[in-house]
């Protein structure tokens, strides 16, 4: 493990076991992997992605790819 990934596991794995430990169930560990790095915004970033979106190998793949970033903006399909 290296750079940013290390940096923020590192301390947290230093703690495994002790009672000061952030992370001690795989939900605690979900919710600060999402802190450190999930987009603050990724609503936002997925609304640029899908406007810039464009067809460059099949249908089923732009699909995916336009169905995944409308899952993120969370459209109504109604």
């Amino acid at each position: 493990m290296e750079g940013s990934a290390a940096a923020w596991a590192l301390p947290h794995i230093a703690l495994v076991g002790d009672k000061k430990a952030v992370i001690k169930t795989p939900n605690d560990f979900q919710r600060e992997f999402r802190r450190a790095f999930d987009d603050p915004d990724a609503t936002a970033a997925a609304e640029r992605k899908i406007t810039k979106l464009v067809q460059t190998t099949t249908a089923a793949a732009y699909t995916a790819d336009f169905r995944t970033l409308q899952l993120e903006i969370d459209w109504n399909m109604s």
